[in-house]
């Protein structure tokens, strides 16, 4: 796709130097997903240059006679300026013509499903953006990110435009300069789609949630046949992307090379989701990078490091190529703060490195002063349970102890990996990642009851015991009468990984999320784009230990110039505030605090009752 390869820090995208890395000495046409690879050989091999049309590779203008370079020259201009106005890169974009082949497949699709309406709920604005994109494919015309509203950095309103909103600008012609006549699209058309950021509970994530829809333009809408000519819908695939490539080295044309594609994929002459000038602008902006040494340099890293400090430790893997698969590392100041901090772990796999689009996993936990601190870092070549099973196997072995409990999101193929190799181990699932799902599993069912059921779910998840739980879930699932449903019974079966009454009796640190391991992933994606080979991103994430390491000292140096006020006067307290650090005296202080409000009491002539005194003057029984 043109708008994910070009666009910048996109993380779910492969850069170009993979494309050219694949195009190499044992490459095939079709990549297998559930063997991605580093096509980085640890092998040397020649550079191959990527070559214009018919194996030439001189300049554009060498190889094209004038006239037609001219044209191109306009042509890719064209094509950056609608980019600028109507293409938006977005690491979850939906691409337009898998959209087209899904309405043509499915003969009893409703189209109802895409049409929006107030109050319906997605989970990011990029998922509102690709829906409503998706949306005016079908009616005839395409969209575009507008208005929107931010508060302290944080995004809170979205507007998305047809994309002949707006009026166009007057232009200053220079008789002189040679520039570009185009005209102007917009007409001032309203339709748009305007979305809100809200949250109604704390382990809920923040939801966008249409707040205004305008459906009536003032413009003819185009038919099926001429929306797919518009820029924003005009789009090539990361295989397509690799395919033209491969067939331009074999010295195909432009021309050439489509028909080949169409032949390939069935498709009616003309019909590709692209054309002949969208090849040669990807041709004009792209040049071949091969990064031959990535995956040495990254394995020499890790060996000058050892040699260095003897408390680095790191492993990895190779395939039967010779190509690096799974790779893992813990420099010297992770592997104390392991030993020190290491009951309660946080594993986490959402970010991927974008040159070869790599799951990047970090273990990471807490400090004694509430701060985050990474434990170790690992890139896998795909998340499957072999995978797993090798880092998990990796991590105890070079770690010497495994966590007492370990946080991950709901990935079976972890759980099962988490099972085998850590069974001393307490596994409990993200409650941010189930939540965060909830949306579209039950939005367009319960519509006006949703936010009701979320609370009700939320009480659930608080409850003290197993026994209340098994008591109320029953009740509150036929409340919603979701006995049926498939998500439910399956949050059902998977109760002692995510529901507190659960859980209590497991430490883990305060932590019920993976949110921890977002804040290092966000700090190294600001150092790093879609270029940056392996070697640098283990650097950057040095950087992010040693920002750990600065934040670590900045607390001690706090830890010895302020004072905390004892709220009570007690030797135990005391005691506790000359050995525990200023955030763990404050949670014992709280507990310590609360301590003093409960109640023993003899029941019934036989046991003790511990309650604690409430607001309202009565009673509560706590245990």
């Amino acid at each position: 796709m043109i708008n994910n390869t070009m666009g910048e820090g996109n993380t779910s995208t492969r850069d170009m130097s993979t494309i050219n890395n694949t195009m190499g000495e044992g490459s095939t046409s079709t990549r297998d997903m559930s063997t991605d690879k580093i096509n980085v050989d640890l092998n040397e091999y020649p550079i191959e240059d990527i070559s214009l049309e018919n194996g030439y590779s001189g300049t554009v203008s060498e190889h094209f006679d004038h006239d037609i370079v001219a044209n191109d020259v306009l042509e890719v201009e064209e094509i950056e300026t609608y980019e600028k106005e109507n293409i938006v890169s977005s690491s979850q974009n939906i691409e337009i013509n898998e959209f087209a082949e899904e309405v043509d497949r499915d003969e009893t699709y409703n189209e109802t499903n895409i049409v929006p309406f107030v109050g319906q709920i997605f989970l990011s604005e990029e998922e509102a953006f690709a829906f409503y994109k998706r949306y005016a494919y079908q009616h005839g015309f395409s969209v575009r990110k507008g208005r929107f509203i931010k508060r302290n950095g944080i995004m809170r309103r979205r507007d998305f435009f047809c994309h002949r909103e707006g009026r166009s600008s007057l232009k200053i012609i220079e008789p002189l300069k040679e520039q570009r006549n185009r005209e102007s699209t917009r007409c001032e058309c309203k339709a748009y789609l305007r979305i809100s950021l809200q949250k109604s509970h704390d382990i809920f994530p923040s939801e966008w949630r249409v707040t205004k829809f305008v459906v009536e333009h003032n413009h003819v809408l185009l038919t099926q046949s001429e929306v797919r000519f518009l820029p924003a819908n005009r789009t090539i695939s990361e295989d397509d992307i690799e395919r033209i490539f491969l067939l331009k080295e074999g010295g195909l044309s432009v021309r050439q090379l489509m028909r080949v594609i169409e032949l390939e994929k069935n498709v009616k002459h003309g019909y590709l989701p692209f054309i002949e000038r969208d090849i040669r602008n990807l041709f004009v902006k792209t040049k071949k990078k091969v990064e031959r040494y990535d995956a040495k340099d990254l394995l020499k890293y890790c060996e000058d490091a050892k040699k260095s400090c003897s408390k680095f430790q790191y492993a990895y893997t190779l395939d039967e190529e010779r190509r690096l698969e799974h790779i893992f590392w813990s420099p010297a100041s992770c592997s104390d703060w392991y030993q020190k901090y290491g009951d309660v772990v946080v594993f986490d796999t959402t970010y991927k490195v974008n040159s070869y689009e790599m799951p990047f996993g970090i273990f990471v936990g807490m400090n004694s002063h509430g701060k985050t601190v990474l434990f170790g870092c690992a890139l896998l070549r795909n998340e499957t349970i072999s995978a797993f099973r090798w880092l998990m196997k990796t991590f105890i072995s070079l770690m010497k102890k495994p966590p007492k409990t370990i946080l991950t999101d709901q990935d079976p193929w972890m759980k099962e990996a988490i099972s085998k190799d850590l069974p001393s181990t307490k596994h409990s699932f993200c409650i941010w990642h189930i939540t965060f799902k909830f949306s579209s599993w039950f939005n367009a069912i319960l519509r006006d009851k949703y936010s009701k059921w979320c609370s009700d779910f939320y009480e659930l998840y608080k409850l003290e015991t197993c026994e209340e739980f098994e008591h109320q879930w029953p009740k509150v699932v036929a409340k919603y009468n979701l006995q049926s449903n498939k998500h439910v019974k399956g949050l059902y079966e998977i109760r002692n990984y995510w529901a507190l009454a659960y859980l209590r009796d497991h430490f883990f640190g305060g932590m019920t999320t993976t949110g921890r391991s977002e804040s290092i992933n966000a700090f190294i994606k600001r150092f790093i784009n879609s270029h940056t080979s392996l070697s640098d991103f283990t650097k950057q994430v040095d950087v992010a230990i040693d920002d750990i390491k600065q934040k670590e000292d900045h607390d001690i140096m706090l830890e010895k110039c302020k004072r905390i006020n004892l709220k009570l006067m007690s030797p135990l307290q005391e005691q506790a505030h000359g050995v525990l650090t200023r955030f763990a005296f404050q949670k014992f202080q709280e507990e310590f605090e609360r301590s003093t409000q409960y109640s023993i009491h003899h029941e019934n002539g036989i046991c003790w009752q511990c309650s604690m005194w409430n607001d309202t003057s009565e009673f509560r029984k706590e245990s």
